[in-house]
C-alpha cells in the first residue's frame, strides 16, 4: 500500500491510500480539483471516501467528488450536516473495495465526529485515521499503521491566548497525549506512525518526529503535503 499526503492541517486534510489499483480518500478538505490533480484523475478508481466530520477542512471537496460518483461515508450526525454521504452504521464493519471499514467514535466539537479502521482484506493490514480529537475512547490492537493527529506540544502552546487555548486542548490531540495513547496500545503490530494536522503555530515537525518515535521505538514520520508514504508490510 502507499498513503498519498494531499493536504493536512488546519488549511485542509486529505489522504488517498491506494492498494493496487484501487484509492480509498480519507477526508475532502480540499477542493475537489486539487484531490483529482493528486490522484491523476483516477476517479473511477476511488471506492470510496470516509469523512470524519462535516467541518469545512474535511470536506470541502465532499460534495464534488459526490457528484462525480464517488461514494461518500460517514456517520448518522455527519449526515444531518452533509445529506448526500452514505451514513455507515457505527461501529459495524462494512465492505469497500478491497478494505473492511470501521468508523468509531472521537471527541471534537461536532455532532458525531468518527476516526476510521481500515484492513486490507487482501494483505491482512490495519490502519488506524483519527484526527480532530483530544484522545482516543478506545485501546486498538493490531495496528501495522497509524495516521493519527498530532497537533501541537505543550510547551509552544502558552503564547495562545488562553480561551483558544482551552479550546485547541479540548479538541485536538497534543504531541504528549499522543505518546501517552500509542504507548498504552499494544504496538507489537506496529510498522509505521504517521502523524498528521500539525498546527502551523503551535507544532514542530522534528521535535514532534523525535519525541513521539523515541516514545514508541516506532519509525515516526509528519504528514506533509505532497508526500508519498509506502506501507510495507514487511518491518523497515
Amino acid at each position: 500500500m502507499e498513503l498519498q499526503v494531499l493536504g493536512t492541517g488546519s488549511s485542509g486534510n486529505c489522504y488517498a491510500l491506494y492498494d493496487e489499483q484501487q484509492i480509498v480518500l480519507l477526508d475532502a478538505g480540499i477542493p475537489a480539483k486539487r484531490i483529482l490533480r493528486g490522484i491523476d484523475h483516477r476517479v473511477g478508481d476511488v471506492a470510496g471516501c470516509l469523512i470524519t466530520h462535516e467541518h469545512q477542512d474535511h470536506c470541502r471537496g465532499a460534495r464534488d467528488l459526490y457528484k462525480l460518483g464517488v461514494p461518500m461515508l460517514g456517520t448518522t450526525g455527519t449526515k444531518e450536516a452533509l445529506p448526500y454521504i452514505d451514513n455507515n452504521r457505527s461501529m459495524h464493519q462494512r465492505r469497500l473495495g478491497n478494505f473492511s471499514i470501521m468508523d468509531f467514535p472521537v471527541i471534537h466539537d461536532t455532532k458525531e465526529p468518527c476516526g476510521w479502521l481500515l484492513g486490507n482484506t487482501r494483505t491482512g493490514e490495519r490502519m488506524l485515521y483519527a484526527t480532530d480529537t483530544s484522545g482516543l475512547l478506545f485501546a486498538f490492537p493490531h495496528i501495522n499503521y497509524w495516521l493519527i493527529e498530532c497537533n501541537y506540544a505543550e510547551e509552544l502552546i502558552w503564547d495562545t491566548a488562553p480561551s483558544h487555548r482551552e479550546r485547541i486542548r479540548q479538541y485536538h490531540m497534543s504531541m504528549e497525549t499522543l505518546a501517552t495513547i500509542l504507548t498504552r496500545n499494544d504496538l507489537t503490530d506496529c510498522k509505521q506512525i504517521i502523524l498528521c494536522h500539525m498546527s502551523r503555530e503551535r507544532g514542530d515537525l522534528k521535535l514532534m518526529t523525535r519525541f513521539i518515535a523515541g516514545r514508541t521505538g516506532k519509525p515516526t514520520v509528519m504528514a506533509v503535503e505532497g508526500a508519498r508514504i509506502p506501507l510495507n508490510a514487511e518491518p523497515f
